[in-house]
C-alpha cells in the first residue's frame, strides 16, 4: 500500500518528500502512507509511462535476489518451496526439464524482474536472476521473457 500510496496517491507533497528523505524520514512516513484510504489511489498514475522507477522502487540488485532465493531454499522449509513452484514464470516445457522450478518476479511499466530456483534431476541447486529498467519508455516483456526462458534452460 505504502508503494501505491507514493505513485498513485493524490498527495504529491509525500512524493516529494519520500525522493528527498533518509531512511529514517522514509521509515517514519511508512505508517501514514499505509493508512492512505483506496480513493486515494488513482489506478491511471500506473498506466501510460514509467512512474517513479528511479526512486520509488524495491531496490534490490541481481545477487540480493539470488541470496534471497538461496536463503528460501536453506531456511524457508517445504511450504516456501511450494510457494515460490505455484507460478514457473516460464512455459512448462521447460520447467518440466527441472525436479524443481521456484519462481518470484514482478514488473510493472518501465520495469521487470524475473528470479528462478532451480534443481537439476541430478540435485545441484542453481539461481538466476534478470531485471531490466527503463525510466522513460515501456519494456518490451515479451522480449525479455524470452532472454530468461533461454537463459535457465541452459541450466543442465
Amino acid at each position: 500500500m505504502e508503494a501505491f500510496a507514493l505513485k498513485a496517491g493524490r498527495n504529491e507533497e509525500a512524493r516529494r518528500g519520500w525522493a528527498q528523505a533518509s531512511e529514517a524520514e522514509r521509515r517514519a512516513m511508512l505508517p501514514s502512507l499505509a493508512a492512505t484510504p483506496p480513493d486515494q489511489i488513482d489506478p491511471a498514475k500506473l498506466t501510460g509511462a514509467p512512474n517513479g522507477i528511479d526512486t520509488i522502487e524495491w531496490f534490490a540488485s541481481a545477487e540480493d535476489l539470488v541470496r534471497t532465493m538461496d536463503w528460501l531454499r536453506r531456511n524457508g522449509g517445504s511450504q516456501a518451496l511450494e510457494i515460490l513452484a505455484i507460478n514457473p514464470g516460464i512455459g512448462g516445457g521447460i520447467a518440466g526439464q527441472y525436479d524443481y522450478l521456484g519462481y518470484k518476479g514482478g514488473s510493472e511499466i518501465g520495469v521487470i524482474n524475473m528470479t528462478f530456483l532451480v534443481r537439476t534431476k541430478a540435485g545441484a541447486w542453481h539461481a538466476v536472476s534478470g531485471s531490466w529498467n527503463n525510466s522513460k519508455a515501456p519494456l518490451d516483456e515479451q522480449k525479455f521473457v524470452a532472454l530468461m526462458t533461454r537463459a535457465v534452460s541452459l541450466i543442465r
